[in-house]
């Protein structure tokens, strides 16, 4: 990515240089200053001026018909164009294009909306403005003054946000009226180091601004600026390894990571590494086991390390009352990570219900923080599985979204329903879940978070009833070959699975008992192990004495890739016709799986 982007910045310069010649006018604006007149020809030939928008906010996009990203962000633009349509800010697209009939070409043959300019044979606004790569977004205050040098992008959730904290961006009326509430937001650079030769991608996530992938330099560099109100928590994603920071106005800092530790410096390097330090009371993951005394001592323990490392450290009192916040949220979310994963049927006192009961209240003023959020989603999920033991996942997930839309702060309900969706449909797919798919679209609205469901959604498009099963073919216990296309005019109930996997040896007996009661009959029960050792695969296989058809994926793990399996045992279930009938099929034991089945026509 950053060889094409520097790929477009070269053609950018050199076709500017080439048509306009090198410009002499050295003047450049920063923030706060006023945007000269600079002039720029319309469709329709006319000479036009920014200082026709006095009274708005202006958005400016600069742009080019040859460049490619430019072109990907313009959806984006029009989403934007459609949400303030009727309010305070016009946006106003600007062309770098070095022959006039280009731009037209592409305003004409893309139907694109909004003011649509071209910076013609005058090159002062891109001098102006340092536009040194495109596509560059530019915003002017009501006055004309230049409030962001470098705006996010369209496609940037936190643009929208931006928008709408601007003081009277409200009902369009073109004279400024006293806003309710001002929001100062100030820019502030931080950066990050990469160790040589890690080529991880790296994304910094915020509450309210979704992910923003960081493009790194030649020396495995990334800058960033942000325009902030507040401190606020932020995470630091390393491939898929989490980092909490806290970003804050006026005080940046520079982070270098060193075998996978984080070191900070500068202004805000404290609060951040405090943030990174390295706590030895952390709840791990076998500790779930423990009987409810024991582990209570293990929270206790945890949170008290935490509180003393802070009360220490000398950091702002404002930092330290969020950060006692967020210590009790994360004991909430490892509670309730005892209930669903460790304790196993034990007992749980009254106390601990009670504790996670008072855990799902909400709390406006802690949104920002995200353990809040994460320990109500976990909380929720917890109590609602309790004596659910013979219902599906599915009914679970919608008994937690339910619940989670009677929550009134929005921005929770939509992290909530979002969380607890996208964590499902990457195990289960999308197919037959139209309840879930009816909550999700009518309480979750933020782009970003819509973007990843309908990308999900639709990948998962292939796997839906009707569409081909996708294919297979793999050595079965004697070394033959066996593919899908051999067992067509049957059908087929495929399991994946493993030795290893708990969960599978436990359905191997209700498997069997299904292939008992369809033996004979236009059905063919596969197994298809992903085991990495085929020794063991066999050994297994021979002395359980397995029927069906038992076949070994070998060390090709594509079939999981391409049915999106990221989880065992899985079950699908195939017609006559090769296609799919459900690719998430229930499990053997399930009584459902025989009533479907013994509903097969043909069979």
């Amino acid at each position: 990515m950053r060889i094409q982007e520097f790929l477009w910045m070269v053609c950018f310069l050199l076709m500017s240089s080439f048509v306009h010649g090198i410009p002499v006018d050295t003047m450049e604006l920063k923030v706060g200053d006023k945007c000269p007149a600079f002039t720029f020809e319309d469709m329709e030939g006319h000479s036009r001026s920014l200082d026709e928008f006095k009274g708005k906010y202006v958005f400016i996009d600069v742009w080019a018909s040859w460049c490619y990203p430019c072109r990907k962000e313009y959806p984006y633009l029009q989403e934007l164009e459609k949400k303030f349509e009727g309010q305070n800010v016009v946006f106003v697209g600007i062309s770098s294009d070095h022959v006039v009939w280009r731009w037209k070409g592409a305003v004409e043959n893309g139907k694109m909306s909004g003011v649509q300019w071209w910076v013609g044979n005058d090159t002062s606004f891109i001098t102006a403005f340092r536009v040194d790569r495109i596509p560059r977004f530019i915003l002017l205050d009501r006055k004309g003054q230049v409030l962001r040098l470098e705006m996010t992008r369209p496609s940037d959730p936190r643009t929208e946000t931006m928008l709408r904290q601007l003081k009277g961006i409200e009902n369009g009326s073109s004279i400024p009226r006293k806003a309710k509430r001002t929001v100062a937001l100030r820019e502030t650079a931080f950066e990050f180091q990469m160790p040589e030769g890690d080529t991880r991608e790296v994304a910094l996530e915020t509450c309210d601004g979704g992910r923003m992938k960081l493009e790194f330099d030649g020396s495995n560099k990334a800058v960033w600026k942000m325009a902030l109100s507040e401190g606020e928590y932020g995470r630091l994603w390393v491939g898929d390894k989490k980092y909490t920071v806290w970003v804050e106005p006026d005080k940046p800092w520079q982070a270098k990571s060193e075998f996978n530790e984080l070191h900070f410096e500068g202004e805000g390097a404290d609060i951040n590494n405090y943030l990174n330090k390295k706590f030895y009371r952390d709840i791990q993951w076998r500790e779930y086991e423990l009987e409810e005394e024991f582990f209570r001592v293990r929270l206790q323990e945890m949170v008290e390390e935490r509180e003393k490392a802070l009360s220490t450290a000398g950091l702002d009192a404002n930092f330290i009352k969020r950060e006692k916040e967020s210590i009790g949220y994360e004991r909430n979310y490892q509670l309730a990570s005892w209930i669903i994963m460790g304790h196993g049927g034990k007992q749980v006192s009254e106390e601990s219900w009670s504790e996670l009961r008072r855990a799902l209240t909400e709390e406006k003023e802690a949104w920002g923080i995200f353990e809040y959020p994460e320990s109500i989603k976990r909380t929720l999920f917890a109590l609602h599985a309790q004596g659910e033991g013979t219902e599906g996942a599915y009914a679970l997930l919608i008994k937690v979204l339910k619940e989670s839309e009677k929550y009134r702060d929005k921005r929770l309900v939509e992290n909530l329903v979002v969380k607890s969706v996208m964590e499902y449909v990457r195990i289960y797919g999308v197919e037959n879940m139209e309840e879930m798919d009816r909550i999700f679209r009518e309480r979750v609205h933020r782009p970003d978070y819509v973007a990843e469901y309908q990308r999900v959604y639709d990948a998962n498009k292939v796997l839906f009833k009707g569409q081909p099963a996708v294919p297979f073919t793999f050595k079965d216990i004697t070394g033959k070959e066996v593919s899908l296309s051999d067992l067509k005019g049957k059908y087929v109930y495929i399991d994946v699975w493993a030795t290893w996997c708990g969960p599978c040896n436990a359905e191997i007996p209700h498997l069997k008992k299904l292939e008992e009661e369809f033996e004979g009959r236009n059905i063919c029960f596969v197994s298809i192990s992903c085991d990495d050792s085929q020794k063991a695969w066999e050994r297994f296989v021979q002395a359980k004495q397995l029927g069906g058809i038992q076949l070994h994926m070998g060390g090709d793990k594509s079939f999981m890739e391409a049915i999106r399996c990221k989880g065992i045992p899985r079950f699908l279930l195939i017609d006559q016709d090769g296609k799919f009938l459900n690719a998430n099929m229930s499990r053997p034991s399930d009584g459902k799986t025989l009533e479907i089945l013994n509903t097969l026509p043909g069979l």
